[in-house]
């Protein structure tokens, strides 16, 4: 009985009722405040996360542009290395990043600072292959001159190379999540007037 129940439900979910005309103003009543309430639930869920991404991908994009505005100064590397993670990917296997790390003194504004950004949001994503991210660092050995630029109107904020990683990958995500999580709210309205049976 249930199964037959679920099934039904299922095939008026799928058919939006064009299969089964009984299907298209009504819904199950034990199982009306669980898709409604579920779909409430995952939409602003979804909503909330993608949009999340979204404004991250936007702001990674805005200041890579940003710094091309930006003054430079000279600096000196303090360190250099590489920080491994393990991207833990569920069912498929995991994903290790190799994280390039430089560490870095300036003077901004007259003030003695340090840094550790290379690029925006390379810290974030970083590589895949080991071989690329040791090339990256490489480029930054302990005690090597480096230009340095600093955001004028937070001097704390400095990178030592222009533009972004993983702006585009954000928006992009976070528009299918806004996508999907809107798609279950609309649901969650729609089955909300359905009338119960």
């Amino acid at each position: 009985m249930r199964r037959a129940r679920l099934g039904k439900l299922l095939l008026c979910l799928a058919s939006a009722g064009w299969l089964d005309p009984a299907c298209a103003d009504t819904v199950d009543a034990a199982a009306k405040p669980y898709m409604v309430g579920g779909g409430w639930l995952v939409g602003l869920a979804l909503v909330a996360l993608g949009g999340f991404l979204v404004r991250k991908g936007v702001a990674y994009r805005r200041t890579a542009e940003a710094i091309s505005g930006w003054p430079t100064v000279d600096g000196k590397v303090i360190d250099s290395g590489i920080r491994t993670r393990v991207d833990k990917a569920g069912e498929g296997p995991d994903i290790t990043r190799y994280i390039p790390q430089v560490r870095y003194a300036y003077t901004a504004g007259g003030v003695p600072r340090e840094g550790a950004t290379i690029r925006i949001g390379l810290a974030e994503f970083g590589y895949t292959i080991e071989r690329r991210a040791r090339e990256h660092v490489d480029r930054y050995p302990a005690g090597t001159a480096v230009p340095v630029h600093y955001n004028p109107t937070d001097p704390h904020m400095a990178v030592l190379e222009a533009g972004q990683v993983g702006g585009g990958n954000k928006i992009v995500a976070g528009a299918i999540l806004l996508a999907v999580g809107l798609g279950a709210l609309v649901f969650a309205i729609w089955i909300g007037g359905l009338d119960a049976r």
